[in-house]
């Protein structure tokens, strides 16, 4: 229990004490609205299609001849759910076909996060890569959450380390028969296997992750005291209930799954109202200062015309009234042509023109006249020297 689950809970029994039995109707009441009635994701468990764990000696197939190429059916219980959903820690020296094998994917779709930055990586020889070549090996500790995304980020740090044990709030006699398909996609002609899609058992669609909704982790359950038993009237205790949930897999469609993190607009006062069952309103706790997560987004360049210009940017402008050619500016300024048309596309853009003769009616000059060069047809292009002295005969 860290300083802001403290705080909630502090908050929640002051508070408490202090509703009234109008307010208590009133903020209960919000138990029937969509946004309790919809099971947020961090209380979901997931399963992919096409984890590589679910094999013949981990999981019940039936049939179990050629599975890999027909539709089949997979026989989920408490044991394979433990398997699937355990975090896997990171520790320094793991190769990343072993993180790929525990997670339950290929090595090559970990290529996306390795690439990214997502890891801290070295790369090794002597490690026996394909033709000598150098095996990534991760050095950070962290813990990764198998059925999530591309980048294996776990929930939402909103809603703390609760994730990691999800799976154990399962009963032991959970069982579901779920029915797989094999994917196949054309490439060259020939038909490749591409993984498999869950079957939905609601609507029948077919799908890469199915989820199950957990019971509601609320403070009236942590407490075993739901305050909807203090209403007087028997008719409005049947009517406001604590939010349950539908033990079975699904699509996220079916579930109508709640995909919110701690960098949307609301997503401190839905956070409050989720664990406190709708008790509490998100104004009532005050909000950590690291909660908004810095966004990073790209400058739009804006020219300041207040600060002088560059010394090489005047060289730039020097040159460009002169009816030189890009690459002629960059060869007598030993610069590349990209700094070059960068340098042009911010005049451009401060005097607001588009072309050169604009930008030159702009300075009151006048761009001298370029005369072409005679080129050679014969030679393919190159430049007929003009002597000034004749030919002897």
């Amino acid at each position: 229990m860290d300083d802001l689950d403290r705080l909630i809970i502090e908050t929640y029994q002051n508070k408490l004490s202090t509703l009234s039995p109008e307010e208590l109707q009133t903020r209960l009441a919000r138990r029937n609205s969509p946004s309790l009635t919809r099971p947020p994701r961090a209380w979901c468990l997931a399963i992919r299609a096409s984890d590589t764990r679910i094999k013949p000696d981990t999981a019940i197939i039936v049939p179990i001849q050629n599975f890999h190429l027909h539709p089949h059916q997979v026989q989920v219980d408490h044991k394979l759910l433990e398997n699937l959903c355990q975090p896997v820690h990171l520790k320094p020296g793991m190769d990343w076909t072993d993180v790929a094998e525990l997670l339950g994917v290929h090595p090559e779709s970990l290529r996306p996060s390795m690439k990214s930055g997502r890891f801290r990586l070295h790369y090794y020889k002597g490690l026996g890569g394909k033709r000598g070549k150098p095996v990534p090996v991760f050095l950070n500790y962290e813990t990764l959450d198998p059925s999530s995304g591309r980048l294996r980020q776990p929930t939402d740090p909103l809603w703390g380390q609760m994730w990691q044990h999800a799976s154990q709030r399962i009963p032991k006699t959970f069982g579901q028969r779920l029915t797989r398909h094999p994917v196949y996609l054309l490439y060259q002609g020939d038909p490749r296997f591409r993984g498999y899609k869950w079957q939905c058992p609601q609507c029948q669609k077919q799908t890469r992750i199915l989820y199950l909704p957990l019971p509601p982790y609320n403070l009236p359950n942590y407490f075993n005291h739901d305050p909807a038993t203090q209403l007087t009237n028997p008719a409005l205790q049947s009517a406001i209930r604590n939010p349950q949930s539908a033990m079975e897999f699904a699509c996220h469609k079916c579930h109508k799954i709640r995909f919110f993190s701690h960098q949307t607009r609301d997503a401190w006062n839905q956070f409050i109202t989720h664990i406190t069952a709708g008790l509490l309103y998100g104004h009532e706790i005050p909000k950590p200062k690291n909660f908004h997560a810095p966004q990073t987004r790209k400058r739009k360049y804006r020219p300041n015309f207040n600060r002088p210009p560059s010394q090489r940017r005047e060289q730039v402008k020097t040159l460009l009234l002169q009816n030189l050619q890009y690459q002629e500016i960059a060869n007598q300024l030993k610069v590349g042509y990209s700094t070059v048309h960068q340098h042009v596309k911010h005049l451009y853009k401060q005097y607001n023109v588009h072309t050169r003769e604009e930008f030159a009616k702009k300075q009151n000059q006048q761009l001298p006249i370029r005369h072409p060069i005679a080129r050679c047809p014969i030679t393919h292009g190159c430049q007929i020297e003009n002597s000034s002295t004749d030919d002897p005969m």
